[in-house]
């Protein structure tokens, strides 16, 4: 009889052990190193292997086999200060040619062709008038099926009144680019439109 207590009790305190290590182990989602706790604030980065710019803007436009993608590294323009456009254009259709106009033409006469627009639509000088042109001739560069062309443009804010340079009211604008190439005796092209703010 005494053999058979003896066996009970240590049944019984086996049982108890077992319970109390199950207490003491720590749940699945607070282990380290295989956890799924410890991935959840992980950061994601996008596919280029940078974080997105949170103060800048992107846009995309594809029109008669042009893709444009436009960005600027600000929303808000405070002067004085600059911001920086961007825009990479890519033929998606057969081979074509556009105008790469020297530095010294002003943006209405090069691809992008550059304008500026108030909160009320009105265009914006971003040149003096009468201004003298170089004698550079504007050159054709090719752009092949596929391939891809990047322009910049940095904007400090000045416009024009006749002569006169000023900085424009605080407000909100709209800077588009338009680009064109000529592909068969036509003329395809593509817009894109990116907002600032200037303060």
């Amino acid at each position: 009889m005494s053999g058979m207590r003896g066996l009970r009790l240590a049944a019984v305190l086996s049982f108890f052990l077992v319970l109390l290590a199950g207490c003491t182990m720590p749940a699945a989602s607070e282990q380290t190193g295989g956890g799924t706790g410890t991935t959840a604030t992980s950061t994601t980065l996008t596919s280029s292997g940078s974080a997105p710019n949170p103060n800048g803007a992107t846009t995309e436009s594809t029109a008669q086999g042009l893709r444009m993608a436009a960005s600027v590294d600000k929303k808000v323009l405070v002067l004085p200060g600059e911001a920086h456009f961007s825009w990479n254009v890519t033929n998606l259709g057969d081979d074509a040619t556009f105008a790469a106009a020297p530095s010294c033409r002003p943006e209405s006469e090069q691809d992008p062709r550059i304008t500026v627009t108030n909160a009320n639509g009105q265009a914006v000088e971003l040149r003096p008038d009468q201004q003298m042109y170089c004698m550079i001739a504007t050159q054709e560069s090719k752009l092949p099926r596929g391939a891809s062309t990047v322009s910049t443009w940095t904007w400090d804010g000045t416009i024009y009144e006749g002569q006169q340079a000023r900085s424009p009211p605080a407000g909100a604008y709209m800077v588009t680019a338009t680009f064109s190439v000529q592909r068969g005796g036509s003329t395809s092209q593509v817009s894109t439109s990116l907002a600032i703010t200037l303060r």
